[in-house]
């Protein structure tokens, strides 16, 4: 079951139109497959990718502090499990949802 790992490529996809409605379908879809699945327990990649999913949105619609909040939970879901490269995104991510952060556009 690696549908939130696949969908989340498609949320940056959508974005780059403007397209939240879409984006947050996505994610929605990634919490109904989660959701779903036999076995319980949400295995922490799923949680850290839906988590940096939802974070990039709010960062995209200019919630810094929502955006904060989800890439925290991301960047320690991924962290707690050594996906190192993943919990370094999530920090980007949470950096550069800071009000103070730099203006890059």
């Amino acid at each position: 079951m690696h549908r939130p790992v696949f969908a989340q490529g498609l949320v940056p996809a959508e974005l780059s139109r403007g397209r939240l409605d879409q984006a947050w379908q996505w994610i929605s879809l990634m919490e109904q497959s989660v959701a779903e699945s036999r076995g319980g327990d949400v295995p922490a990649n799923r949680e850290g990718h839906i988590a940096l999913s939802r974070a990039t949105v709010h960062m995209a619609d200019e919630e810094p502090t929502q955006a904060i909040e989800w890439a925290s939970k991301a960047a320690l879901a991924f962290g707690g499990i050594d996906h190192v490269l993943q919990e370094v995104e999530c920090r980007e991510v949470h950096g550069g949802s800071h009000p103070s952060a730099p203006d890059r556009s």
